[in-house]
């Protein structure tokens, strides 16, 4: 022990006399652990950990697929990912295909308790929770007679059941009004229960929200709401099921249904997350790596400039084995210190990925520190660091201490081990760099994209479904809050719409044109209420607007650009399309506009005004404001509160905001790969000044020599700056190549840029040349400064 103690007692005392490699040390430690610890415990909590069902292996999802919707405008993107119809379900319930199979529909209901208040909610069947194999905290689940007639029954989620009624043990029997109608919670779902998208707080059985769905007995006139869930029997293959299935659907009613498909739950949960987050993860790996090999020169250069000294100790009687432990301890300080400061990071970065993670991102709640992979990336760094500073002293075969004191001050080693750590951190570096370029390029194109509509200043109300009340009162209090929102102050102009862009789903349909008779065409559809277009800032190309005289009038429409493009051979002004056997004139032509997707096709896309019918309904509104709009939100939520027209707003946000969360996931990926690829080039710069430094220190007699007998400083700079040089083309070299394989691998999520463009090699390249430069300038002006007599009389 008293061997122990006098070792740490050295190593603080050494480590205290050079702040600066101590300080480097353990800040490149801390970034390697922090950000591998941090990124690992997201992935592991959205990906990795198990779903919370009995058997999830067992899981698959069903979808329809429509072939003949792949040459179809506003189609295309859907036809393999189809839901399924009531008539769909019930067929494979009566299936031995399956052992159990459950659906659901995503909503919003207006949930009264003391205040009105909009809520997720899922209309599910009977079956869903027994298909999970999920049971209620508290209470039952719905019964198949709840779902085939109208019922009151609703379940609640545990999470909603503490937060707004305390966790109260009598809420089962309890009766709530949600969406303007009573209901009897007979039941709470279990802690922790999740489905893919919004977490609800409210389930009711099938039927509620759709009922006349319950009526429809042909395929073809089915509504395709429902997302299903079907659990397979053990010892039975996915791939025979999936033919059992479309089996079942072909033989059905209706000719649509071409086919299915079956897959895993994970893609109907994490969608296209997976391999974003294991990119990132990748990329954090790469970092560790960069940061081992920063660690690994640094300690080298150190071990090489204490030749001497170690020399001089064996030569007083320290044995190999006792110098190799006072390594050991000295090292081992530095990995403690790293890792103490790399749990801190770690601790903090964790919840800070979570909170600017996208919203869409699932499973976010269960994100915490992963305690296995801090470990796994202490033991790398403190493996890496401990090898890094024993290494040399174990190869090492003679201690002649005169030699290593004359060789060791008055000259230098090849260095071909930390020349090699340099080149590996350079192109690693590049690896990291390329692939932030490459996604902060795709958030700059995604966000230059043009809308077709002004979006400042622009307000999005969605308005609740209200199954229970009449579709004719559901019009008369729209109008009425129209009328509020409309007079209230700092609001220029408001409109209904059935969609608003990036707020609701549109809806696509078939039409007819006049020049091509007996042909159906796919368009996206748009009911709107007087004074859209005005509202929107979307210019009229050509034509008219609509007209309140319009209301009992020829029915007309307007179309879009695309639209006018695809199915007419000029102006489309005049011409006619059929939709549910009423031709309306066409009078107008509008931009093309972004409606869900910044990354979406153009499709073509018709308005049809509220006015002429009616029937098809509007169950959003647009508000174009005077002042800043998200300043105007509250004000709009108390305005539409007042009116007591609706029992309360599915959402309100302004659209630059809405527009804003559809690349949320994208600037995800671009702030983190920036951040890695700072700290990469950090790190690179790093290695490159801690090598040269050291070389300068370890030639100092040669250069005082040189400068003695003649040399130009300026010429000393250039030899440093050379190997600099040297050791930089090495590295883009190797990392050129190795960027662009790894560019390849994230094709899929770029857009507007290539992976292999060269403007961002170009620019990468640029970074590190450029950080270089930075690493070199220190050490080149120290060589240049050197005084030949006190180098000379020091040795070195």
């Amino acid at each position: 022990m008293t061997t122990v103690h006098a070792d740490v007692r050295h190593a603080l005392r050494r480590w205290s006399a050079r702040p600066g490699l101590v300080l480097t040390i353990i800040l490149t430690l801390a970034l390697g652990i922090g950000s591998t610890t941090a990124i690992f415990s997201v992935v592991d909590g959205v990906l990795l950990r198990p779903l919370p069902y009995t058997q999830p292996e067992h899981l698959v999802t069903t979808w329809v697929m429509f072939p003949q919707w792949r040459d179809r405008p506003a189609l295309s993107a859907l036809w393999d990912r189809v839901r399924l119809s009531l008539i769909d379900l019930r067929d494979l319930e009566a299936s031995p295909a399956l052992e159990s199979v459950g659906v659901w529909s995503e909503h919003r209901s207006a949930l009264v308790d003391g205040e009105s208040e909009l809520v997720g909610a899922r209309e599910i069947s009977s079956g869903l929770l027994r298909t999970l194999g999920v049971r209620p905290f508290a209470g039952r689940t719905f019964t198949r007679q709840e779902e085939d007639a109208p019922s009151d029954a609703a379940m609640i989620t545990y999470e909603a059941w503490q937060r707004r009624f305390g966790g109260d043990a009598t809420i089962v029997g309890r009766r709530l009004v949600i969406d303007s109608a009573p209901r009897t919670i007979v039941g709470v779902m279990p802690k922790g229960f999740v489905v893919p998208g919004e977490q609800p707080e409210l389930l009711v059985p099938l039927g509620t929200f759709n009922p006349r769905d319950r009526a429809v007995t042909n395929r073809n006139d089915a509504n395709r709401l429902y997302q299903a869930i079907a659990r397979i029997p053990n010892g039975v293959t996915v791939d025979a099921t999936a033919a059992a299935v479309e089996t079942i659907l072909r033989a059905g009613k209706g000719k649509a249904i071409q086919t299915s498909r079956l897959e895993s739950i994970d893609g109907l949960f994490f969608g296209t997350s997976r391999r974003p987050l294991l990119l990132l993860l990748a990329a954090s790996g790469v970092l560790l790596l960069i940061a081992c090999a920063n660690v690994t020169g640094l300690l080298l250069g150190d071990a090489h400039a204490r030749r001497g000294e170690l020399a001089i100790r064996h030569a007083l009687g320290a044995s190999r084995w006792r110098l190799v432990w006072q390594l050991i301890r000295e090292s081992g300080i530095l990995a403690i210190g790293g890792g103490a400061v790399g749990i801190v990071a770690a601790w903090w970065l964790t919840p800070v990925l979570v909170s600017i993670a996208p919203a869409g991102l699932p499973r976010l709640d269960t994100v915490g520190l992963n305690v296995r992979v801090l470990a796994f990336a202490l033991v790398v760094s403190t493996m890496t660091t401990l090898a890094a500073a024993t290494i040399p002293m174990l190869r090492r075969r003679t201690f002649d201490a005169g030699t290593s004191m004359q060789t060791g001050r008055a000259t230098s080693e090849r260095g071909h081990t930390r020349d090699a750590l340099v080149v590996a951190q350079v192109a690693l570096a590049m690896v990291l760099v390329v692939g932030a370029t490459l996604f902060g390029e795709t958030v700059m194109r995604l966000t230059a994209q043009p809308l077709g509509f002004d979006s400042s200043r622009l307000v999005a109300l969605r308005l609740p479904q209200q199954p229970a009340v009449a579709p004719e009162a559901r019009a008369r209090a729209r109008e009425i809050l129209l009328d509020r929102l409309r007079n209230t102050p700092g609001v220029e102009a408001a409109a209904l719409v059935s969609a608003a862009p990036f707020a609701g789903n549109y809806s696509a349909t078939g039409v007819e044109i006049d020049t091509r008779p007996g042909v159906n065409v796919t368009s996206r559809r748009f009911v709107v209420g007087d004074g859209y277009f005005r509202t929107m800032q979307m210019p009229l190309l050509r034509g008219r607007d609509f007209a309140r005289a319009d209301a009992g009038n020829e029915p007309v429409t307007i179309v879009s650009r695309e639209f006018e493009r695809r199915h007419f051979d000029s102006d489309a002004i005049g011409h006619r399309i059929r939709l549910n056997q009423i031709w309306m004139t066409v009078v107008g032509v509008v931009p093309d506009s972004k409606l869900r997707e910044l990354t979406e096709a153009t499709d073509p896309a018709f308005y049809v005004p509220l006015d002429q019918q009616p029937r098809l309904g509007a169950g959003e509104i647009v508000v174009r404001t005077r002042v800043d709009a998200a300043a105007m939100v509250p004000v709009l939520r108390e305005a539409a509160i007042a009116s007591k027209s609706v029992p309360a707003l599915a959402s309100i946000v302004d659209v630059d905001t809405l527009v804003s969360r559809t690349i949320a996931e994208q600037r995800y990926r671009a702030v983190i790969s920036s951040a890695f690829g700072t700290s990469a080039l950090v790190l690179a710069v790093v290695g490159l000044y801690g090598l040269l430094a050291r070389r300068v220190a370890e030639r100092r007699r040669e250069i005082g020599v040189r400068m003695a007998i003649g040399a130009q400083p300026w010429r000393l700079v250039a030899h440093v700056s050379q190997h600099a040089g040297t050791l930089l083309v090495f590295g883009l070299v190797v990392g050129i190549p190795s960027s662009w394989g790894a560019a390849t691998l994230i094709r899929s999520l770029l857009f507007g840029v290539e992976p292999s463009a060269p403007h961002v090699f170009a620019l990468a390249s640029s970074a590190l040349v450029i950080a270089g430069a930075l690493a070199t300038v220190v050490p080149a002006v120290t060589a240049s400064r050197v005084d030949p007599m006190v180098a000379l009389r020091t040795d070195g």
